[in-house]
């Protein structure tokens, strides 16, 4: 019907096909059965889905091809110029000078690696073995046996003498004078005993003001010198046992419970200038602990109001706050009476063993060069090897 339509509608061949193609559509949606209807329209879409997925195909196979001739066209220009052209011996050469620098840089990150590694072993093999000394000396007369004491006047309040500092005597009831200290010693024998510097065990020879009083006759006493552990909540006695009397070392008595700790063995020949040593020690005694644990410590002693010297280090014992500082330093001299190194350190942490990577104490920390910024003096573990023959054993005593 279509075909006779247009046919007879028009000679004109473009009208005859726009009539029957505008007629078609109408004439089957009115002259065919449903299923026939539903079967066009499903058809009409199809086509129009499978024309949109090859027009989408056809845009990323287009923007492909654009990727490809631009990166060639990129090659063709890098190639084209002279540099690029061949690889010259410059260029090998260029390539080997990155690979080696690249090397020596994985290497130098390697050794600091290590380095790491060994400190966090020398540390970790040594820390329980360094104690936290404490100690209190004064002053007797040598004929009488009364100790040196505060001069108070009647109203019990201190005297002060001529020079505006307070005045002491041998009579009266006024508080014995104490000089109170605190320094480091680690456990250098099987039995237990410690090694230490000479001015932690006997303090008074090297004090201008200690000197003054024994050159007044009176003799310097240890009123009380005891040790601590890290980790262990008790103190145990300490004493004297020898020290040396060309080096600033001393070897102290101890009671059993630092027998069988791990030995931190001495090495006289281990050490050359440039070598990385760890010192380990109490600097500044107590109030570093005290710094370092602060929002734990200080809360107990506000709470427990007006403590001595003795009480604060307990207070630390029993909270596991005795532990020794480790810093790091380079050897920068080594000579038959000391040895050099920078490693950061002040007051108490004397006694403390200076130790190599490999775990050997090779000095003993002793002095701080307060005009040379920045380094500090040890006794050379030479000395202190000379000294230990002339120790008790700590297991003969209780």
């Amino acid at each position: 019907d279509c075909v006779d339509c247009a046919r007879f509608d028009s000679t004109s061949p473009l009208k005859r096909a726009g009539i029957f193609v505008s007629q078609v559509p109408t004439e089957i949606m009115s002259h065919t059965a449903p299923r026939v209807r539903i079967a066009m329209v499903v058809l009409a879409m199809a086509a129009i889905g499978l024309a949109g997925t090859a027009l989408v195909r056809s845009a990323r196979i287009e923007r492909t091809l654009q990727t490809e001739v631009a990166r060639v066209e990129g090659l063709a220009r890098l190639l084209d110029r002279p540099e690029h052209q061949t690889l010259t011996m410059a260029d090998v050469d260029a390539i080997r000078s990155d690979i080696e620098e690249l090397r020596e840089t994985e290497d130098r990150v390697d050794d600091l690696e290590a380095l790491a590694s060994a400190r966090e072993r020398v540390i970790a093999a040594a820390v329980r073995s360094v104690v936290f000394l404490q100690g209190a000396y004064g002053f007797t007369d040598p004929d009488s046996g009364r100790p040196l004491r505060f001069a108070v006047g009647e109203d019990g309040l201190p005297t002060i003498g001529p020079g505006g500092q307070p005045a002491f005597t041998i009579e009266g009831n006024g508080p014995e004078l104490e000089i109170f200290y605190t320094g480091t010693g680690f456990v250098a024998t099987e039995d237990g005993r410690i090694l230490t510097n000479r001015h932690v065990a006997e303090p008074w020879l090297f004090d201008e003001e200690a000197l003054a009083m024994t050159a007044l006759g009176l003799v310097p006493v240890m009123r009380r010198f005891i040790g601590y552990l890290p980790g262990e909540a008790e103190p145990f006695d300490v004493s004297l046992v020898a020290s040396s009397e060309t080096a600033d070392v001393a070897l102290l008595r101890c009671q059993k419970v630092t027998a069988g700790l791990p030995v931190l063995r001495l090495d006289d020949l281990s050490l050359d200038t440039g070598d990385e040593v760890v010192v380990l020690g109490y600097p500044t005694g107590i109030r570093a602990m005290i710094a370092r644990s602060q929002r734990e410590i200080l809360p107990v002693l506000e709470a427990r109001g007006e403590v001595d010297f003795w009480e604060v280090a307990e207070i630390l014992a029993e909270g596991g706050h005795i532990a020794p500082l480790a810093t790091r330093g380079i050897v920068g001299q080594i000579t038959a009476a000391s040895v050099v190194y920078d490693a950061d350190t002040t007051h108490g942490g004397s006694g403390g063993p200076v130790i190599g990577l490999d775990g050997s104490v090779v000095a003993i920390n002793s002095a701080i060069l307060n005009d040379f910024t920045g380094s500090n003096l040890g006794v050379p573990a030479a000395e202190a090897l000379r000294l230990l023959p002339q120790g008790m054993s700590c297991a003969s005593t209780s």
